[in-house]
């Protein structure tokens, strides 16, 4: 049962970090489109309008740049959490093993402990 739980739960963890991955991706194409519009427009859009638009679309390109650096942040988070769920996990798992086999220490409490939990 532990292993499908800790499976599933590595499957969330990266299909999460799929999805910035993949949002990162999409921000990166819009930014480069963008851009590509930008040099097309800096010729056409001369005086104070096109002043005006090119700091639009610069705030824009830094905001793009920051959700960029908050996607890959929480990447790492996630990768980080994931290791460490996982590791839980499998001490859990070893110290019910542990305790069902009679491996562990004070067999008695920990055997009427399991035997009260698995009914």
């Amino acid at each position: 049962m532990s292993s499908n739980t800790q499976a599933s739960s590595s499957k969330l963890y990266q299909n999460i970090v799929e999805s910035l991955a993949q949002a990162q991706t999409t921000i990166k194409t819009a930014q480069g489109e963008v851009e590509s519009r930008r040099a097309s427009l800096s010729h056409a859009y001369q005086g104070e309008d096109g002043v005006l638009f090119g700091q639009k679309l610069d705030e824009w390109h830094d905001e793009g740049s920051q959700i960029l650096q908050l996607c890959a942040l929480m990447q790492e988070r996630l990768t980080e959490a994931s290791s460490r769920d996982a590791s839980t996990q499998q001490h859990n798992l070893s110290a019910v093993t542990n305790a069902r086999t009679g491996e562990a220490a004070d067999i008695s409490i920990s055997q009427n402990a399991y035997n009260a939990m698995t009914g």
